[in-house]
């Protein structure tokens, strides 16, 4: 007589190992407002290794699955940016967090992120003076806080901005001297290399436009 025995045996349970930028992000989505956590669903544990944290809902990521980018358009966060540690996030080149329901103040932590092309915040209700530390993302290309409750004078250090071809201030609170706004500005609209002859005339307005109220 044959006898065969048969056992059962669970497959192996393969740990999910978190990358640093997803365990940043969860982190902040932990500070959240819990119907805003909701908004972000995809944003879990079970997804946060390199490869999954790409297909996180406003997650860019280059062809190495580097995180390059932070899209949240329209997304009702309802928070604030304290508790996103950026340090983790290096090689981000551009965060668009518009019309978000963000507020406070805009965190110094933004000066770490040296790849930083295009930062658009605008629609919110962040407070405060200009962010000084802005001056020292001499890469950014585009940069709009439109729309906020920003007072106080501009920093001279805005001056630094010169790779800026997008430039909007719009319907915040600033006052004082705006020499050095102003010297930004001019400097932009007198380079050769700031834009073509076919778009200069385009460009020309969209910077002028942003001058504060």
């Amino acid at each position: 007589m044959l006898l065969v025995t048969l056992q059962s045996y669970s497959s192996p349970t393969t740990a999910v190992t978190t990358s640093k930028p997803a365990n940043a992000l969860l982190e902040w989505k932990s500070r959240l407002p819990s119907q805003s956590q909701v908004l972000l669903s995809s944003w879990n544990k079970s997804s946060s290794d390199t490869a999954g944290l790409c297909s996180w809902k406003g997650i860019v990521c280059d062809a190495w699955q580097s995180v390059t980018g932070l899209n949240l358009v329209h997304v009702p966060i309802n928070g604030t940016l304290r508790g996103l540690d950026f340090s983790s996030l290096p090689n981000l080149t551009m965060i668009v967090l518009v019309n978000c329901l963000l507020s406070g103040v805009i965190v110094p932590v933004f000066s770490n992120l040296t790849k930083l092309t295009d930062l658009d915040l605008g629609l919110n209700s962040f407070s405060s003076g200009f962010p000084a530390f802005l001056g020292y993302l001499t890469s950014l290309q585009s940069l709009g806080l439109t729309d906020n409750l920003l007072k106080g004078t501009l920093p001279g250090s805005i001056a630094a901005l010169t790779n800026l071809t997008s430039l909007n201030l719009n319907n915040n609170q600033f006052s004082g001297d705006f020499t050095s706004f102003i010297r930004l500005i001019s400097s932009l609209l007198l380079q050769p290399s700031c834009c073509p002859p076919t778009t200069s005339s385009a460009l020309s307005p969209v910077l002028l436009e942003s001058l504060p109220n």
